[in-house]
């Protein structure tokens, strides 16, 4: 339950950034993503490092969910898929698989971190997840 309550607090005091209408981008996202890489690796985390984890864990699977209803509901959704997906990832891709994926692509990628964090986990899928050619 402290656990809860500190997400919480820590999502609601980014409030104002979003109101500002900046975009996270990837040096934002492997900041706090960093955190996600020491609770793999067993590390004990406080609980605003907790926090930063969720965070992270959550943007990931947030731009994941978009990915699959563009492929899988697009009509409902109101887009227009035009040519062939890119990213192919199946409904039971597990957020650790997804986090692990698009932390390696940050780590490999440095010299892209200055662009939209969005973007940057898309790039990683489509290179984890390519769709193969029928």
């Amino acid at each position: 339950m402290k656990h809860l309550a500190v997400v919480l607090l820590i999502t609601l005091a980014g409030v104002p950034a979003l109101a500002q209408k900046t975009i996270a981008d990837g040096n934002a996202l492997d900041d706090g993503c960093r955190y996600e890489r020491q609770r793999q690796n067993g590390v004990t985390l406080s609980d605003a490092e907790f926090g930063k984890s969720a965070f992270c864990i959550g943007y990931i699977r947030g731009v994941l969910d978009e990915i699959w209803m563009q492929q899988n509901r697009p009509d409902d959704i109101g887009v227009k898929n035009v040519g062939r997906p890119k990213i192919c990832i199946s409904d039971d891709i597990s957020n650790a698989q997804a986090v692990k994926v698009a932390l390696k692509y940050l780590n490999d990628n440095p010299a892209k971190l200055h662009l939209a964090a969005n973007f940057l986990i898309r790039l990683s899928m489509e290179e984890a997840f390519p769709c193969k050619s029928p």
